[in-house]
């Protein structure tokens, strides 16, 4: 139960960590195309898009983090011979 635990609160703090991480990446590698942008301001709509991420690089990430967390899991808790 003790290996359980600690995985699993490494692998959340990993899994946010590299959330984090992407997201900023994201906001400061972001190059607005502001002449598309006024271009298309003339017929404004009251339509919100909000274009997500790819779900493949979530997926990765919490793979990622998923493996992470279970090595630090093996080094953290040691198995001690019964």
């Amino acid at each position: 139960m003790k290996k359980y635990i600690v995985f699993a609160i490494s692998f959340l703090c990993l899994f946010a960590a590299f959330q984090m991480v992407t997201g900023y990446l994201l906001t400061v590698f972001y190059v607005p195309d502001i002449t598309s942008a006024w271009n298309q301001a003339g017929p404004l709509t009251n339509n919100t898009v909000i274009n997500g991420g790819t779900p493949s690089l979530t997926l990765f990430i919490a793979f990622f983090a998923a493996t992470l967390a279970y090595l630090t899991s093996k080094l953290i808790v040691k198995d001690t011979p019964r």
